[in-house]
């Protein structure tokens, strides 16, 4: 046996994604979570149920059979994906030395973990069983309490009806922020100040489910991803995250976003944030965690404390702009990082001093992400990906086709990632599409500039009758 590849510097990690032959997948229902990694990783293919650049994206693989439904859970999509015959028979046929390769999920399950090893695909996440376990909400809370990171003041308990609420969560106060395990963007989380809020809401509170009961806080949230590597924590920069944009999402809590830009936070926040979360990843480890995971922190208004509210342990929403950010741009994307642990290579890591650059305010140059969901009673069709310019009468129009967004050159261009597809109607609370700009998005926290809110006109003016 030859001596094991060992890469001795960030030069030499970039290098070897970009000449390496082992196949890598990232299966997801659209090109999103992972826009612009084909730029680093040479091998890598983007197998989807829907090809959402319109042929234009030479590195995506979709199968003409593939029966997409819209409403369907990502986990289902990426199940069916993987037991798809066209896309099974595109990776038995394009095998690296008899090996079918590496394999990356947003979202999977169980079933699709199995079948992803049927083909020969090796999964380069952590278990199933492991990742469902940290994701759920009340375990979130526990991992924090044994890595001393605090917490909204919470409770947890099973719910059957209010006054038991009351009874188990009488130190909270009147205002209550009510969470289910599992949930998207805000759509399993409740707003509970009076009983009339539970009734509201009841059959999915009081659902046999151990709920986590936070105090309500006035806040601001916020956003980073991480990585636990062999040789440490990998903390991205902490961003703002946009929360409850009526324009954007249906629901109170949605999240519709996040902003990138230097200063947003205070040094002292700043400096928390990577602290809890390095904690947060070394608990994990003992776990038997490795890898990409996301941390949302809350900073209370009121006395400025810093919280954590959740965490989802996976790629999420704020992928696109950590991976194609100024810093990833000057190093490596966090997600090569997390593939590298499943590369059988060795590798030299410097975390102390990445992270070290990585939170240098003074290089972080801006970068904001709008997620948009239809929230008119209406049906429609999203307009095609692409770099959009925005005119002076608040107009937008396509400029140009492009497979990601480095190609954006002012602030007068966005690009926009149809997620949906091209002929599918999208009804009301459904997903349409995310636009990512070069520049900040508010003017103060929850406030839209004057000119993203003519971007958000503008993108839903394009939505077309379905």
């Amino acid at each position: 046996m030859g001596t094991p590849l060992r890469l001795d510097s960030i030069q030499a990690i970039r290098d070897f994604f970009l000449n390496d032959k082992t196949p890598v997948y990232f299966i997801d229902w659209c090109l999103f979570t992972a826009v612009g990694m084909d730029k680093w990783i040479g091998s890598l293919k983007f197998v989807c149920a829907i090809d959402n650049f319109g042929g234009q994206h030479p590195r995506i693989v979709s199968s003409d059979t593939f029966p997409y439904v819209n409403k369907d859970a990502l986990e289902k999509v990426n199940r069916l994906l993987v037991s798809n015959t066209e896309i099974s028979q595109y990776i038995d046929r394009h095998r690296y030395n008899g090996a079918a390769g590496k394999s990356l999920f947003m979202m999977l399950d169980a079933e699709t973990e199995q079948l992803a090893g049927q083909l020969g695909l090796e999964v380069c996440l952590p278990p199933v069983a492991l990742r469902q376990y940290c994701d759920h909400k009340a375990n979130t809370n526990r991992i924090a309490e044994k890595a001393g990171v605090p917490c909204v003041p919470y409770a947890l308990a099973v719910v059957n009806n209010y006054d038991q609420l009351r009874r188990i969560a009488g130190h909270l106060g009147e205002k209550l922020v009510v969470q289910r395990p599992y949930g998207n963007s805000g759509a399993t989380t409740y707003f509970i100040n009076s009983e009339a809020d539970f009734i509201a809401h009841q059959e999915d509170i009081a659902c046999g489910e151990e709920l986590k009961i936070m105090k309500y806080i006035n806040c601001r949230s916020t956003g980073l991803e991480a990585c636990v590597t062999r040789h440490g924590v990998v903390v991205a920069p902490l961003t703002a995250e946009l929360i409850g944009f009526p324009e954007l999402t249906e629901h109170q809590g949605g999240w519709c976003g996040n902003e990138m830009y230097a200063h947003a936070f205070s040094a002292d926040i700043r400096e928390k944030a990577v602290g809890y979360t390095i904690r947060m990843g070394e608990q994990l480890r003992k776990e038997g965690y490795k890898g990409y995971f996301e941390l949302d922190f809350l900073i209370d208004t009121q006395d400025g404390e810093f919280y954590l509210g959740e965490m989802n342990p996976r790629f999420s929403g704020i992928s696109p702009l950590t991976n194609n950010a100024s810093f990833a741009q000057q190093d490596l994307p966090l997600m090569l990082l997390h593939l590298l642990e499943w590369m059988d290579v060795d590798y030299e890591l410097d975390v102390v001093a990445l992270n070290a650059r990585w939170a240098n305010q003074d290089t972080l140059e801006p970068l904001s992400l709008f997620y948009f969901c239809h929230v008119e009673d209406t049906v429609v069709k999203a307009p095609p990906t692409g770099i959009y310019q925005l005119h002076p009468d608040g107009s937008i129009a396509l400029s140009r086709y492009a497979t990601d967004f480095c190609d954006v050159n002012n602030t007068n261009e966005a690009f926009w990632l149809n997620v949906s597809g091209a002929q599918t109607r999208i009804s009301q609370g459904e997903e349409v599409g995310a636009l990512i700009l070069k520049q900040r998005v508010t003017s103060s926290p929850n406030q839209l500039t004057p000119e993203a809110a003519a971007w958000i006109k503008g993108v839903k003016r394009l939505f077309e009758p379905g």
